[in-house]
């Protein structure tokens, strides 16, 4: 939602590349943190597959839970 806002009142420095507070590399690194900590409390999936911008803690935090993981470089 915070996106299509920004883009709409032209605020484009809240989505620059990287930097930007709802960049998608933001949103990514926010999902990323959210499914590891989902990871650690309560999920009983055996592995994980995640993309190149989402995958470190959530890949930290499988490896710790014994749950395989696949990665996708595109």
């Amino acid at each position: 939602m915070t996106r299509l806002i920004s883009l709409r009142l032209g605020m484009h420095r809240l989505l620059q590349h990287e930097s930007g507070w709802a960049s998608l590399d933001a949103v990514y690194r926010d999902l990323d943190r959210t499914f590891a900590q989902y990871l650690q409390r309560e999920c009983k999936a055996t592995g994980v597959y995640c993309y190149e911008d989402s995958a470190q803690e959530t890949f930290r935090a499988a490896k710790c839970a014994g749950k395989k993981t696949f990665y996708e470089l595109q």
